[in-house]
């Protein structure tokens, strides 16, 4: 046998060398389960996030008539219809009766009317106020 096969048989097979290559491999499976673990946080970030998104978005789907709201209270309407867009609430009421800037008044029947305020430089519904003419 020659002499450098004898060392490399020597070396395979001392007990060193397997404590050695047993640490490396440990040391591998905690790295790959490190890995997994944090891709499945991810993931499990990602869904929560995106269903509070989905749950918690003002779709227009979710407004009721104009007709509807003139028999709500005034803090239900507010909890309805604040957080929508202008546009969002003249699509499913249609054009208002009145508007500027900072408000859009629609009239409901004879002698009802429905004024939403919006924020500042923006059109997102802030507050609504219910009133008899």
């Amino acid at each position: 046998m020659q002499k450098g096969m004898s060392t490399y048989l020597y070396s395979q097979s001392h007990p060193c060398n397997q404590v050695e290559r047993d640490r490396k491999e440990s040391c591998n499976m905690k790295k790959k389960i490190t890995v997994l673990i944090a891709i499945i946080a991810i993931l499990i970030l990602a869904a929560a996030a995106w269903l509070f998104g989905y749950h918690n978005r003002k779709s227009t789907d979710n407004l009721p008539s104009l007709t509807t709201i003139a028999q709500m209270d005034e803090a239900e309407v507010n909890r309805i219809v604040c957080g929508y867009r202008r546009g969002q609430l003249a699509e499913v009421w249609g054009t208002p009766d009145e508007s500027s800037p900072m408000e859009d008044i629609w009239t409901i029947g004879d002698n009802i009317t429905l004024t939403v305020n919006y924020h500042n430089n923006d059109d997102k519904a802030v507050i609504c106020d219910l009133s008899n003419q």
